[in-house]
């Protein structure tokens, strides 16, 4: 097995899978039927596009971490892992154009969100009064509302219990209470909002991959800076 890394996350465009030829080409590379019949189920394109883009971005995510036995098991909420290896834990999400596959050798939760959500109606049943007056002060709602809810959604798939830990129920403030259980790793792209979340304290790595029109496989395209 390599060495894995105390934690990254891949970020990719999934945007590339338009192309019905490399769509057919990255259906065949899963190893996962359960994850194929998945994409199939869904009824519209970009849909199914995001969900083979982030299970093709964890397949090459997991190779690089050095995980041979690729099976994968769902605890009772439904949190993937590795069935055969205990040393490597995983978690995706996508929205948009984007997907992520977070990776580490500890428990690990990634959330993404596009811009344009109508924060006001979620963030009145979703945040706690805290976390409502401290976006009432801020200067970009949109950007802030994405910041608190990407950390709130890595924390519960961090835990693994789904909806079993209500958002409202608990403050992700920065500079609160939460940052002294588990660390929030950030970052910001067009618009879009990445949390990666672990009890670990080693910071994250934030990788940009990219798919390549002309085959199935996939290109680094560099090292992101971790914003300031």
């Amino acid at each position: 097995m390599g060495e894995i890394p105390s934690c990254a996350c891949w970020v990719c465009d999934v945007t590339a899978l338009e192309d019905p030829l490399l769509f057919s080409k990255g259906m065949a590379a899963l190893p996962w039927k359960e994850r194929r019949e998945k994409v199939e189920r869904f009824r519209f394109a970009e849909d199914r596009r995001r969900c083979l883009g982030a299970a093709l971005l964890a397949l090459h995510a997991l190779r690089q971490a050095g995980a041979e036995d690729l099976r994968i098991a769902v605890n009772e909420y439904g949190k993937p892992a590795l069935a055969g290896c205990q040393g490597i834990h995983f978690n995706l999400s996508h929205s948009g154009k984007l997907a992520v596959c977070a990776v580490s050798g500890h428990p690990v939760g990634a959330d993404v969100e596009a811009p344009g959500r109508d924060f006001d109606r979620i963030a009145s049943y979703c945040f706690r009064q805290d976390e409502q007056e401290w976006m009432s002060r801020s200067e970009n709602r949109n950007r802030d509302f994405l910041r608190l809810w990407t950390r709130k959604e890595s924390y519960v798939k961090l835990l693994g219990v789904g909806l079993s830990c209500p958002v409202s129920s608990f403050s992700v403030l920065p500079g609160g209470e939460k940052e002294r259980e588990v660390t929030f790793s950030e970052w910001e792209t067009d618009g879009y909002r990445i949390c990666v979340c672990s009890f670990e304290k080693q910071p994250v790595r934030f990788l940009q991959w990219r798919i390549d029109r002309e085959s199935i496989e996939w290109d680094t395209v560099g090292e992101s800076p971790f914003p300031r």
